[in-house]
């Protein structure tokens, strides 16, 4: 009896499996053959001529073979719009119908090449469950599918409303008139990349629950929502929306753009596009970072919450610095969602194999950051404490105000660690490190404590790596 039991269970478990394996290669399929890059040109005018920019995003064909669903952000105002599939194939296409509310565009396909539309599923805003996104993100010239995870709701119906509130872009978009702060959304843990902007989140099963629509910035940080697709696609058919003719205020946040000459032919874009790519990624083993945007710290600033506007001022306030024409290149590792900051045209690079690394010109300062994935929170903890006994280790570093320094638990899955560390030169270590689950960022710097005391120039340059160390973090949850 006990080995008829146990064959029973090894049938169901071998059942599951094979289940799971047709349910990703039914993904899989889908995507190939009804997921698209969304290629959009905008002629403008740079230094008295006129340029092109050449944007992408991505598409899902739905209801029929020529018509496709993207994000309105994405194509809006685009003197020309182009559909490419993964085998190489493309035709032109043009608007149909926008839906406002939830900053969609059906785009309508001059000819058929072969794409096969996806079904629609509805989706709990809090579900555990794992999803994909199918797209072409920034510095990717192939289709590539990564994990999407929700995140935690308080509300049953979340709102894009929810996380505008206080963020200056609320009424930038308001002014726009899309997307509308009471859109329904799918709050997004995981990254969403540049280009990924159009692009469907889906089930295993190969169905549609959401549209990748972007986010804005907290800090350094994106905050990252998707549209739910069974409740907004279907409006998109019938929805008498004007179709906006000026491009949208996300265009440079959230489509990836490059600028080519106004006759370029569509190699030299490819070539430009996969230079600007190259010279923004920095590669380390199997982990890299790509340098998606640089701001000033006023702009950063007043994209952030109460709490962390606070804090830097405080901080600016205490040493009496003016951080005003200070800027900062934010890098992002698309692989975990890590975000880090480094002072403005520094120059990122690898220190030792392990870390990135910048430093001033006298390497006095330093900056070094990495994120790594594990096996889920426990393993991430672990890693983060052997890390830091190995490069601080107790018989050189001694820890700074013992009782403020550890973890703080906001979650089951969501952790952050902060501490400073000295040696008997002075030399002061401040550490911070946020655990997401499976995913691990650790970012330090080095400076001399005694210098800051004389030293006026330092001072600033300290502050300026000091606030960009504070502003690495996960893309919000």
């Amino acid at each position: 009896m006990k080995i008829k039991y146990y064959l029973l269970n090894v049938l169901l478990v071998m059942v599951y499996q094979i289940s799971e394996v047709i349910a990703q290669s039914s993904d899989r399929e889908s995507a190939q053959t009804s997921v698209v890059k969304v290629k959009t040109s905008f002629i403008k005018v740079s230094n008295g001529k006129k340029v092109k920019e050449i944007g992408t995003a991505s598409g899902w064909c739905w209801k029929e073979p020529t018509l496709v669903v993207t994000a309105l952000h994405a194509v809006a105002g685009a003197d020309e719009i182009t559909i490419h599939r993964d085998n190489n194939s493309s035709t032109k296409a043009s608007i149909e119908r926008v839906l406002k509310e939830a900053d969609l565009a059906l785009l309508s396909l001059n000819s058929d090449i072969g794409l096969r539309p996806l079904n629609l599923q509805d989706a709990d805003p809090n579900s555990g469950m794992e999803y994909y996104v199918w797209g072409f993100p920034q510095g990717v010239f192939s289709m590539q599918g990564d994990d999407i995870r929700f995140s935690r709701s308080l509300e049953q119906s979340p709102t894009l409303n929810s996380i505008l509130t206080g963020n200056s872009l609320k009424s930038e978009l308001i002014t726009q008139g899309y997307p509308l702060p009471v859109a329904r959304i799918y709050r997004i843990s995981s990254t969403i990349q540049p280009g990924h902007s159009g692009a469907p989140i889906m089930a295993k099963n190969g169905v549609v629950i959401g549209i990748a629509d972007g986010g804005l910035r907290g800090g350094a940080a994106r905050i990252n929502w998707a549209m739910p697709a069974a409740y907004y696609v279907p409006r998109l058919i019938s929805s008498n929306d004007q179709i906006p003719r000026s491009p949208s205020v996300q265009t440079s946040l959230y489509s990836s753009l490059t600028t080519v000459d106004l006759d370029a032919t569509e190699q030299e874009e490819l070539e430009k596009v996969k230079s600007e790519a190259s010279e923004n990624k920095v590669v380390n083993g199997t982990q890299s970072v790509s340098k998606t945007w640089t701001a000033s710290y006023n702009d950063i600033l007043e994209t952030m919450d109460y709490e962390g506007q606070r804090e830097l001022n405080e901080l600016t306030s205490l040493f009496n610095i003016d951080m005003s024409g200070k800027s900062f290149d934010i890098y992002e590792d698309f692989n975990t969602g890590a975000t880090f900051a480094i002072p403005g045209g520094e120059n990122l690079q690898i220190h030792d194999g392990s870390w990135f690394n910048a430093s001033n010109s006298d390497e006095t300062l330093q900056y070094f950051a990495s994120s790594y994935v594990t096996s889920g929170t426990e393993e991430s903890i672990l890693t983060v404490t052997g890390i830091l006994e190995a490069i601080f280790p107790s018989n050189t570093w001694s820890p700074v105000v013992e009782e403020e320094f550890g973890w703080t638990s906001i979650d089951e899955y969501f952790h952050i660690f902060s501490g400073n560390f000295i040696d008997s030169n002075q030399n002061f270590a401040s550490v911070d490190a946020e655990v997401d689950g499976e995913y691990l960022l650790i970012v330090f710097t080095l400076h001399n404590e005694q210098r800051l005391e004389y030293d006026d120039d330092y001072l600033k340059q300290y502050l300026h790596y000091s606030i960009g160390m504070q502003m690495s973090a996960f893309s919000e949850n």
